[in-house]
């Protein structure tokens, strides 16, 4: 497994987690290439699908979640240095465009990822300044309260199930095949 992580203290934190992460990637290709909450931060996000693709071996696959719905852009996104937020018609189209087949894209976040966006919407518009490479660490709770996040969250992980073809939600995740 190879991690790249920007942000110095998401990175010793990663480290601490995972034993071995690189400052770079090496120069060598994959069978899956997953990035989770980091296209929507790319100015030019095709030209960074190509270059994940080119990472991959042939038949290797991509895996990736990012923000759901354009129309949901707000202050929380300007905070955290989203670049924009994705459809599931255009994600899949774009993943297509840069030479992926057969994407599989479905939402998660309903119905609880609404009112939690809402919040960090308000909370952010209170806030001060813009997203840099450490802002996704914006509001996560310390490491203490995973296990009550965990916990706290578990039927709403079950309740967004049904959900996950609908279009409801508030992120997408997407899984395609690179093509030959």
């Amino acid at each position: 497994y190879v991690g790249v992580e920007p942000d110095p203290q998401s990175r010793a934190r990663a480290r601490e987690r995972v034993e071995t992460v690189l400052e770079a990637l090496p120069d060598e290709s994959f069978d899956l290439v997953c990035a989770f909450e980091v296209l929507e931060h790319v100015a030019d996000d095709r030209a960074e699908l190509r270059a994940w693709r080119d990472r991959l071996r042939p038949d290797g696959w991509l895996l990736l979640s990012v923000p759901a719905h354009e129309k949901r852009f707000g202050p929380a996104d300007r905070r955290v240095g989203h670049v924009r937020r994705y459809e599931p018609g255009g994600l899949a189209e774009l993943v297509t465009e840069t030479g992926f087949e057969h994407p599989r894209v479905v939402t998660y976040g309903f119905p609880l990822g609404y009112a939690l966006e809402a919040a960090r919407h308000v909370l952010a518009g209170r806030g001060e300044g813009e997203g840099t490479a450490g802002s996704g660490r914006w509001l996560q709770p310390s490491d203490r309260l995973g296990w009550a996040t965990r916990l706290g969250t578990a039927p709403f992980r079950l309740l967004q199930r049904p959900f996950a073809g609908t279009g409801l939600g508030t992120g997408l995740v997407a899984l395609a095949r690179r093509t030959a």
